[in-house]
């Protein structure tokens, strides 16, 4: 498990494909369904979404048969669902990760799979369902004191209130950073922009799609495009959305499967959006037609794909932190039960 928190996919396949195969030699049925676990684990840190989920649903197998589900099993398939935009199905994951946590009194991870039924909720825009959830769990992170949590709570409620404060996203957004979120606090930037905030769009300038995984740097490119349509620089903006379709070109094509391909496409959209918009102000028909065409028919173009490799786009990112990633883990024992991606452990 350290080599796949340390990027190094390859050998932890090979340690864990090991260790499986002597769990299964030994008649070790519980320990070999936790080296598949982690299999995915380690799948889902290197980008490749779709093996991830083969072998975690390989281990969900055994722990279904044996009448117990882990949590932290749970908290990585929402993690994995949620990635690939697969929402009700991580919404129903969060759910049940919720119910044995809460049954079984795991302190530690309740509170991370409210976290993740939050999350889920809001990406399938139900603020409301979200807002409970956030809250039990900043409150549970306060009490166990683990702060860079509870920043995170505290950002998605924010996200789930009624009324989006700007300037209170932007000084999320520094919590965020200082806490080891990057993503999530360039996220929260790009909604204070997005509620007008012009000291947000000044920050967004900073933004380094050439760093992190691949959802971060597509938003990276995008920010850049905002900031620099807020400048009146068009020509710089239209190249920032430009690689940032280009970077989302190379993330579905490392899927694989269809499905997950259209589904990701939900990562193009605001850089689509804007680029339509920047054609409409400039009154260009064409352009218009050709951001809507090329956001909307790129998944289907694309190969098929069955990445066996780290790919070659994921090489600049640090660590695992883009998959299920980029988002929190737990600080459970990996040696003895399936292991999670994340940047780093609370």
């Amino acid at each position: 498990m350290l080599q796949a928190y340390r990027g190094g996919f390859a050998a932890a396949r090979a340690d864990l494909g090991r260790a499986e195969q002597l769990y299964r030699e030994l008649s070790l049925p519980a320990a070999a369904a936790q080296a598949q676990h982690n299999l995915g684990f380690a799948a889902a840190c290197s980008g490749d979404i779709v093996t991830a989920l083969t072998w975690y649903d390989r281990a969900d197998e055994y722990f279904r048969r044996s009448g117990s589900r882990p949590a932290e099993a749970l908290i990585d398939r929402a993690e994995l669902l949620l990635a690939a935009r697969l929402l009700p199905e991580a919404q129903q994951a969060a759910q049940e990760a919720v119910e044995i946590a809460a049954a079984a009194r795991l302190g530690t991870l309740l509170p991370q799979a409210r976290l993740l039924q939050a999350r889920a909720a809001l990406a399938a825009g139900d603020a409301a369902a979200a807002r409970e959830p956030a809250l039990l769990a900043g409150r549970a992170f306060a009490r166990q004191q683990r702060e860079r949590w509870a920043v995170l709570a505290r950002y998605l409620q924010a996200r789930a209130g009624a009324r989006q404060r700007p300037g209170r996203l932007r000084a999320l957004a520094a919590a965020l950073d200082e806490a080891g979120w990057p993503e999530q606090a360039l996220e929260a930037r790009l909604y204070a922009a997005g509620a007008g905030d012009t000291a947000a769009l000044d920050e967004l300038a900073t933004a380094d799609p050439g760093r992190g995984p691949a959802r971060l740097r597509i938003r990276a490119c995008h920010a850049q495009a905002l900031s620099r349509l807020h400048h009146g620089d068009l020509a710089g903006a239209r190249r920032a959305l430009r690689a940032g379709l280009r970077l989302l070109d190379q993330y579905r094509a490392a899927l694989g499967a269809i499905e997950l391909r259209v589904l990701s496409s939900a990562e193009g959209e605001d850089l689509a959006e804007l680029g339509v918009r920047l054609a409409v102000s400039e009154r260009s028909a064409r352009q218009v037609l050709a951001w809507a065409e090329r956001w909307r028919a790129a998944t289907l173009r694309l190969p098929p794909s069955t990445p066996t490799t780290t790919p070659s786009w994921y090489a600049n990112s640090p660590g695992c932190a883009g998959s299920p990633p980029s988002w929190p883990a737990t600080a459970s024992t990996r040696s003895a039960g399936p292991a999670r991606c994340s940047a780093s452990a609370p």
